[in-house]
Order: structure tokens, then C-alpha cells, then sequence
């Protein structure tokens, strides 16, 4: 029974991931220069006992990963179960309290051009969970970009802030039909399909 089914439960199966970076690069004197930076991002669970999808770039380079359960305050500790950059995906592990999570089934179908769709996450690394609707605008659209080469994504009206990605697209039953991914300059937003990457995420789980 924590399988959402619904739109009005899926704030319940999403998280806020909170990520700790340390990088080194070289100066123009030629002297290493180590850096540390925050970022955040969202993601979902696929499970009762805490494993959950995102974006492989919300969570690349990482040198700890936080997670929060929707808005709640106390943050676990993650664990990468694996990654596939090429196709931006990442499953993550936390250990949860007795009860298990709530989550979010994938669909087994394609977007469909004109369907109503909703985002959920945290954009902005609000701590506050957010709704953005919007409909299917193109069903393939070319998913390369400078950091993956996924085969194709779609196109949508929903809004993709810094921070939503890796954040559940779901459709009116609460089934997730795609992956937040990104979006650009000419307010073109991007989804990676859930039918795209479904071998790819039960292969790391195996």
C-alpha cells in the first residue's frame, strides 16, 4: 500500500539530495587548488526499502551525499548503488526507519504528445516541495548534451530549475513517465523517458 497512485501522494515519495564536493584543479602558476562547493538536487524512491533514482550529475564528484525525505528536517546519509553516465542515471540506498517509503512505480509506456504532466521536486534547493504542471510537448527529442548521451528525450512545458533535476515526472495515475533532466536558454525543457532507462536501472539494481 506505499505505491502512489495518485498525484496528491507523490510529494511523498520524493527526496531532496544534498550534495558535498571537493575538487582540484590546476592554477595559472601551475599550482593545485582544492575547492569545495554544495549543490542540490531531487530524486525518488523505486522501492519501499530506500533506494532511490536521480540524475548522475546531481550526485558526480560527490564526496558525501545527503538526503531528505520530502520536507523533513533530518537528513540520511546515501549510498551510490551505482551510476550510468551516458544515460545520467544514479541509484542511490538510504536506511530508513521501520515502515519503509512510499514509491513510485515507472511506466511501462512512452510519453504521449499532449499528455498532462507533473514535476515534483525541489528546485532552487527549496526545502519546500514543488508542483509544476505541464503537458508532453515533444515525444523524442535529441537527449545528448555535454555531460551524457542518453538515445533520446522528450520535451515538456514544466518548468526545470536548477535543483529539480533528477525529480520525478509523473503522469495523472502517479506513475513516473520520465526523469527531470534539463533544460536550456530557450526555455526548452527536457525529460529523460522512464521506458529509455528501465534496462539500465534494473541492470545496476542486478
Amino acid at each position: 500500500q506505499l505505491l502512489i497512485k495518485n498525484l496528491s501522494d507523490a510529494k511523498l515519495g520524493v527526496v531532496r539530495i544534498v550534495v558535498e564536493r571537493t575538487s582540484v584543479e590546476a592554477s595559472d602558476n601551475g599550482k593545485l587548488i582544492k575547492t569545495q562547493g554544495t549543490s542540490s538536487g531531487s530524486g525518488f524512491f523505486i522501492s519501499t526499502d530506500g533506494y532511490i533514482i536521480t540524475n548522475n550529475h546531481v550526485i558526480a564528484g560527490a564526496v558525501t551525499i545527503s538526503v531528505y525525505i520530502g520536507e523533513e528536517r533530518k537528513s540520511y546519509k546515501a549510498q551510490v548503488i551505482g551510476s550510468s553516465e551516458c544515460d545520467d542515471i544514479a541509484i542511490l540506498k538510504i536506511g530508513l526507519p521501520i515502515g519503509g517509503a512510499f514509491y513510485f512505480g515507472l511506466s511501462e509506456s512512452s510519453p504521449i504528445l499532449g499528455e498532462e504532466i507533473l514535476t515534483v521536486g525541489f528546485p532552487k534547493g527549496d526545502e519546500q516541495i514543488t508542483y509544476l504542471d505541464g503537458i508532453v510537448s515533444k515525444e523524442t527529442s535529441d537527449g545528448s548534451n555535454q555531460w551524457s548521451s542518453i538515445d533520446y528525450a522528450f520535451e515538456h512545458t514544466a518548468e526545470i530549475l536548477p535543483g529539480s533535476s533528477g525529480g520525478p515526472i509523473v503522469n495523472e495515475n502517479g506513475e513516473v513517465i520520465g526523469i527531470a533532466y534539463a533544460g536550456n536558454v530557450d526555455r526548452q525543457e527536457f525529460g529523460i523517458p522512464s521506458v529509455v532507462v528501465s534496462n539500465t536501472i534494473t541492470e545496476i539494481l542486478n
